[in-house]
């Protein structure tokens, strides 16, 4: 979008005039100035109640003041603020979050311009504007916002919605779906408790998944402090918390009848009852006290006055009916006396990145209880994404470096986790077999790609010897990033007599993607590449030498196999690596560092090396 300010325009209607007025010109929620108690002196108030001659007032210098009844002749319009009109240009949604975000630093510059008359909610269910009111006047907005603003960017994203929070309010923008999802996630989050969450609504169920864990496995999966669960969900961008256990159908049938034997609900003054709200976001309950019982209605339903406890100042006339009594919230407290049971827990976010949330999980479990699970594709697969086993051997896994196995599911669009001693692949059928050949491509120590002319996924480029070493291992990461793309050399030259050339092959689902990756190489081939370090000779800190060539041949590091590694079962990397220093052949790119090290007690061995520094070889 492009946004501009512009000219005022010269049908703007005048400003209105200060002064007196009727009570027409009033309306609740709206800042005015008044006279207090008949004084001369004019201070800011918000109008709670619009009368025949009074507005009922609550002066806003002094939260402690109670509410006043003024009389109209001294009440008057705030001036008004001086504004220029800003123009945004692009599609829809693009103009609507940019103004969004213009909204959030208008309130922030000048308190209350925007919260003091929030905008109303939008009622059809295409692209519009919700506005949710805070719990407890915005009290709870810490649990929304998290560190850096983190909370609320993946609710946003897995809810599909731009979502700020201005003042007391949330403003939401997407379709109805994605506004009522995130009213949805907002309202349990702000009730959550230690780690959970009251209930998964049913608008939820699309973007949440739920898995059993068992509770002696719970601690080893949070991690201490939550440490791990919290680097998992940074990684993820994804959301977690336990839920309540979904109770056996005998449960629910007592629970009906505890309902139906309830004691009719005690109307009168003072007392605390839930009332209910029901909307475009489904039923709400919400505290209040009665503090009037009002006559029988016309349509013979008792009526009550309550005041809401989430704001003071906001009374409601309401029928009995729609009351109850209040209700526990459920306790999350983790009792280590229980460890047998089964806790669920709920994961929100995208689909791929539930996905690779809950093998992750899954692994953590199987390192506690490493029969819990009798089948583990059937265990892991569901209606949006299957499973199946890497068909890799063990010795075949122990050549595949961390790095390069993600590159090459990446490329393939699939997911590839460690689970138990498999490696688990999720996606599509046609993701998961170019993952099965990518892996198996990974694992050879010297890779030949027989049928590569034949295939639609693969690329070809024929680089002269002497230009081989412009596309060194750091040029090839660099355009593997940048491309989503799989890239190495093979055999194919030598297949066919090409003694002065060798074959490099990219490789993808993506077909423009690739092309993008062939002509990045196709120009890098004749720049010679810039040194990522100065050290030549000498032996770096992780112990190889050179210039930064290492070989297709598996790295010694140690006697652990690589599932071992990824399941936490201790460090297996020893402190100095040998590197093969085949000049002809590749290796894996620069690891980059996944998890934030923010000084927690986290096991970084669990999901990988901590250092994020190894340059591992295939």
């Amino acid at each position: 979008c492009i946004a501009a300010f512009g000219y005022p325009s010269s049908d703007e209607p005048p400003a209105a005039e200060m002064g007196e007025g009727s009570k027409k010109e009033y309306a609740v929620n709206e800042i005015v100035e008044g006279k207090f108690e008949g004084k001369e002196r004019w201070f800011e108030a918000k109008v709670l109640e619009v009368g025949e001659a009074n507005l009922k007032l609550k002066w806003t210098y002094d939260d402690d003041v109670p509410a006043t009844e003024v009389p109209l002749q001294d009440i008057r319009k705030v001036p008004p603020i001086p504004t220029d009109k800003l123009h945004i240009y692009g599609d829809e949604r693009g103009r609507m979050e940019v103004e969004l975000k213009v909204l959030n630093l208008i309130e922030a510059k000048m308190d209350g311009y925007v919260t003091n008359n929030p905008r109303e909610s939008d009622s059809h269910d295409g692209l519009g504007w919700s506005i949710l009111p805070l719990m407890n006047q915005g009290e709870l907005k810490a649990k929304l916002i998290g560190k850096g603003g983190t909370v609320r960017i993946k609710i946003g994203k897995t809810c599909g919605s731009a979502l700020e929070y201005i003042g007391p309010y949330a403003y939401i923008i997407g379709t109805g779906l994605e506004r009522r999802s995130t009213i949805a996630l907002l309202e349990q989050v702000q009730l959550s408790s230690a780690g959970g969450i009251p209930e998964v609504p049913a608008v939820l169920d699309r973007i949440c998944t739920q898995l059993d864990v068992p509770g002696e496995a719970s601690s080893i999966v949070i991690g201490k402090r939550r440490s791990t669960m919290n680097a998992i969900e940074e990684e993820t961008k994804t959301l977690t918390f336990w839920v309540p256990k979904k109770p056996k159908p005998q449960e629910e049938e007592d629970t009906k009848k505890s309902e139906e034997d309830k004691k009719e609900l005690e109307v009168k003054e003072g007392v605390i009852v839930e009332g209910k709200h029901e909307g475009k976001k489904g039923i709400r309950w919400f505290k209040a006290h009665i503090i009037e019982v009002l006559p029988t209605g016309e349509d013979g339903k008792k009526r009550v006055k309550v005041r809401w406890d989430y704001d003071e100042d906001e009374t409601s006339e309401m029928p009995v009916e729609d009351l109850r009594e209040p209700q526990e919230e459920p306790a999350f407290e983790e009792k280590k006396d229980d460890e047998g049971a089964v806790k669920p827990i709920a994961i929100f976010g995208e689909d791929r990145a539930r996905k690779r949330v809950q093998l992750k999980i899954m692994n953590q479990v199987l390192m506690k209880c490493p029969d819990y699970y009798e089948d583990l594709e059937e265990a892991a697969s569901d209606s949006v994404l299957t499973v199946e086993k890497c068909k890799l051997t063990p010795d075949e896994i122990k050549i595949c470096s961390q790095e390069r196995r993600d590159t090459a599911c990446r490329a393939a669009g699939c997911i590839c986790e460690p689970v138990g001693d498999f490696w688990l692949l999720a996606g599509t059928d046609s993701e998961r077999a170019l993952g099965q050949d990518y892996l198996k491509w990974v694992s050879m120590e010297s890779p030949s790609v027989t049928d590569a002319n034949e295939r639609v996924d693969v690329d070809m480029l024929m680089v002269p010897q002497e230009k081989k070493n412009n596309l060194n291992e750091d040029v090839l990461a660099d355009v593997e990033d940048d491309t989503e793309t799989f890239i190495f050399f093979d055999d194919g030259a030598d297949a066919v007599g090409m003694e002065n050339s060798v074959r490099l092959l990219v490789c993808g689902r993506d077909e423009a993607r690739r092309g993008d990756a062939v002509a990045q190489l196709t120009r890098r081939q004749d720049e010679k590449p810039e040194s990522k370090n100065n050290k030549s000779d000498e032996e770096d800190d992780y112990g190889y030498k050179g210039g930064g060539s290492s070989s297709w041949k598996k790295q010694s590091y140690g006697e652990k196999s690589s599932s071992d590694y990824d399941k936490g079962g201790g460090q297996s990397w020893p402190s100095k690596k040998k590197w093969a220093d085949d000049a002809d052949s590749w290796s894996s790119k620069p690891k980059k560092k996944i998890w934030e090290d923010d000084g927690d007690d986290f096991d970084y061995s669990s999901w990988g090396d901590k250092s994020g520094k190894s340059k591992s070889s295939w």
